[in-house]
């Protein structure tokens, strides 16, 4: 049987069985799996850097573990010194297997100086299941202490496997004058399934990639913060302080205009309110509407204007050289904001993209960058001219140019009781002078009647209403004189009574009237809503601030944004077609797996598989899609999507030859330093207290010591055997509050990530081991 090691990154162990062998034989299978190391070697450093799996470079020089038959130790001098004199070997330990030579005298093993003493270590196993045994103490059964169940042999072997436990072995034992010993063993693994494996990374694949979608998917959109959703086209995220139009522009005027337009007509309608408004010359109706219309006009002309220069310098690309200086002369500033240029936006959008690596779906990321690219692409100036409407310019200009009815009841039935009233106290002074007053104060108001019905801006009634309602007002006048006379008649009122009843009266028809007027003139305000679109020139300005930042100042921009965002998306496609393929097709793994010593059994201890798994793949991913992102930071968007899908195939071979040579225990070359799932790895030992107990067992504890009971004999007691505990580096939280966990000797970290333990090296008694000089020299070589 012949079984290689995997590669380290320390160096690489080969495992060779030389039992039932004969000398060409055994030295063939040590060639044959030399060859079969440096083989994987080379492939491995074919596809990458020299450490991208942890192997060597070519001038390191292998382990070797040779597992011999105890009583032919002395019979393979040969192969062994073939070994040695090839040089292909930097150090070796040979597992001497089987019953001691002669146990009644006291002799394990005979062997030539080749093999022990200052020579080749060697462990002697006197029986492969072993015995649980303490030093100083009785025998059990192995069931009793190791937990593991895989044979301990078996987890020798694997644990001469790992460089560092080998090299720690190899220094122990050389330690010892016979240098053999018998090891004891105590391990606990985490060992995984290939099968399961496989099953875990198909649903890893399936959930980094995300389901497929014959139309691509909805996308939820992709925010960048940092104000870079205004190159998205939200105008509502123009950066605060920042003004795209110079502010003495005709541009950056246009809102301050309109508003400014309104105001007037404001204090125009106001301005007629009250007597004054009513007697006050230039002030006729016709002359308001005059006015209103002319300030309807310029509002018009201000939005026409403003669509006119949208239409004008339309593009759904960055504007040309001929439009930048058109566009300048218009008042436009070229300068964007530094946190919404071109560098920081290619920034922003990588960023964001690989924040989302594995914690979003390909495929939905995919989505929500086309998303991106579509929001990010100019609509183009023109798009905004239906949009002045909504700034409330085409309402102001409308309302302005044809204002609603002035609301004015001409036969107001409170005014015409006013005015009888009124007049009739007027008429009660005596003789002709009531009458004249009388007839004075009737005069006066009709005249005041019809000032009101020449200042209506607007009429609301025919021309024939207001000549019955004149009628009206003359009737009531006239009643309220006769009423007055016939007051005068029954009722002598002085001269000085009567002028003073008469100033009265006439303050009251004062009053009536000014009450009439301007009540009419605050519900026709009302109506006219101006006050409604106080915020139109703001509007206005928001607006062409909007369009000047992002169809013209920002396009250049946009336009990358959108390229990079859809050029991303597509190679976010393409690696997730790449995983998708991986799936359905067979693994790859089995053309570049190394031959094992045996299946792996079902694991000896949970853990979250698929958690580990998962991280890898996404490892993977961002080893693919980081230097593309990379390049859209540079500013770039070509060479980001070609070869993606490839790369991602080889990637994805790298990971299918990292399973099968170490499985999951490891980091694959391209895994981060704390991208990996560390508290599934961790949790995946099962019981901390058992793993730790593991670990930090001493020699003089209960191990499986690898020889029979009667075998104990021919070992040397100590109270301190060397004892080498060792444990994967992934495993080191486990053990990081317990006090002096490994005593003097330390815990040899390694990089294999699926056994732990610790192997008691017990040395044999002295002459258990026979030095037999070799009879002479034989012609076998490597």
């Amino acid at each position: 049987m012949t079984v290689v090691g995997a590669a380290r990154r320390h160096g690489s162990v080969v495992v060779v069985d030389l039992r039932g062998r004969g000398q060409a034989e055994a030295v063939a299978a040590f060639t044959a799996a030399l060859n079969g190391l440096e083989e994987l070697g080379m492939r491995v450093r074919d596809n990458g850097p020299d450490d991208r799996f942890g192997t060597d470079r070519p001038d390191d020089t292998p382990r070797a573990v040779a597992i011999d038959s105890a009583d032919r130790l002395t019979a393979n001098h040969e192969v062994y010194r073939a070994i040695f004199r090839s040089r292909r070997v930097g150090s070796m330990i040979v597992v001497a297997v089987g019953a001691p030579a002669d146990r009644s005298a006291g002799r394990a093993l005979s062997a030539t100086p080749m093999v022990g003493g200052e020579g080749t270590p060697v462990l002697w196993v006197g029986d492969p299941d072993g015995v649980a045994w303490r030093p100083g103490g009785g025998v059990r059964e192995p069931g009793s202490v190791q937990v593991d169940r895989v044979p301990p042999f078996e987890r020798l072997i694997e644990a001469l496997c790992v460089p560092d436990v080998f090299d720690r072995v190899v220094a122990e034992v050389r330690r010892l004058p016979s240098g053999a010993c018998s090891p004891g063993l105590l391990t606990v693994a985490w060992e995984v399934d290939a099968d399961a494996v496989r099953g875990a990374l198909r649903r890893a694949l399936h959930a980094v990639a995300g389901p497929a979608s014959p139309d691509g998917g909805a996308g939820a959109g992709l925010s960048l913060e940092g104000g870079h959703d205004v190159l998205q086209g939200d105008g509502d995220l123009v950066p605060v302080g920042y003004e795209p139009v110079g502010r003495d522009s005709v541009l950056a005027r246009t809102g301050g205009i309109v508003a400014e337009l309104r105001r007037n007509a404001d204090r125009t309608v106001r301005r007629t309110s009250g007597l004054l408004g009513l007697v006050a010359p230039g002030r006729s109706g016709a002359a308001v509407r005059g006015q209103l219309a002319d300030a309807g006009r310029a509002v018009t002309r201000c939005q026409e204007n403003v669509a006119a220069l949208f239409r004008q310098f339309h593009s759904r690309t960055a504007p040309g050289t001929h439009q930048r200086a058109d566009l300048t002369r218009h008042g436009v500033l070229w300068t964007p904001p530094a946190e919404v240029d071109r560098a920081a936006a290619a920034k922003r959008l990588a960023q964001a993209v690989e924040d989302r690596i594995g914690r979003r779906p390909l495929r939905d990321l995919a989505a929500d960058l086309r998303l991106v690219s579509e929001r990010a692409v100019p609509s183009g100036s023109a798009a905004y001219v239906g949009g002045l409407s909504t700034t409330g310019a085409t309402t102001l200009a409308e309302r302005l140019s044809r204002p609603p009815a002035f609301p004015l009841r001409p036969s107001n039935g409170f005014v015409l009781a006013a005015v009888a009233v009124s007049v009739l106290f007027a008429s009660t002074g005596p003789g002709i002078v009531g009458i004249a007053l009388g007839v004075a104060t009737a005069s006066a108001w009709l005249g005041g009647v019809l000032l009101v019905r020449a200042r209506i801006p607007v009429p609301s009634v025919p021309p024939r209403a207001w000549h019955r309602a004149l009628a009206a007002h003359a009737g009531v006048a006239g009643v309220g004189v006769a009423a007055g006379r016939g007051v005068a008649a029954v009722v002598a009122v002085s001269l000085p009574v009567a002028c003073v009843v008469w100033f009265g009266a006439l303050t009251v028809l004062l009053l009536t009237l000014r009450q009439w007027w301007s009540r009419a003139v605050r519900e026709w305000s009302g109506r006219l809503g101006l006050d409604d679109l106080a915020d139109v020139g703001d509007r206005i300005d928001g607006l062409v601030r909007r369009v000047a930042a992002t169809e013209w100042v920002l396009a250049d921009v946009r336009v990358f944004l959108a390229e990079a965002a859809a050029t991303l998306a597509g190679a976010l496609r393409d690696v997730a077609d790449a995983m998708e393929r991986r799936i359905a097709q067979p693994s790859t793994s089995d053309d570049h797996a190394l031959p094992r010593q045996r299946e792996p059994v079902e694991s000896d201890a949970g853990g979250d598989l698929r958690a580990v798994v998962t991280a890898d793949v996404t490892d993977a991913v961002r080893e693919v899609l980081v230097p593309r992102l990379q390049v859209v930071r540079d500013g770039g968007v070509d060479g980001v999507r070609p070869g993606a899908a490839e790369d991602m195939t080889r990637v994805l071979d790298d990971y299918d030859r990292h399973l099968a040579t170490r499985n999951i225990h490891e980091r694959p070359w391209f895994a981060g330093s704390g991208s990996r799932a560390d508290t599934a790895m961790i949790g995946a030992w099962g019981s901390r207290r058992r793993f730790a107990a593991t670990v930090t067992v001493h020699g003089t504890d209960r191990l499986v010591q690898l020889c029979t009971a009667e075998d104990l004999l021919l070992l040397q007691g100590t109270d301190r055997p060397a004892t080498v505990r060792f444990a994967p580096r992934s495993a080191q939280r486990l053990l990081a509050d317990i006090e002096d966990p490994a005593g003097p000797e330390g815990i040899v970290w390694t990089a294999s990530g699926y056994l732990a333990g610790a192997i008691r090296l017990v040395p044999l008694r002295a002459g258990a081991v026979e030095l037999v000089w070799p009879k002479g020299e034989g012609d076998a070589t490597l």
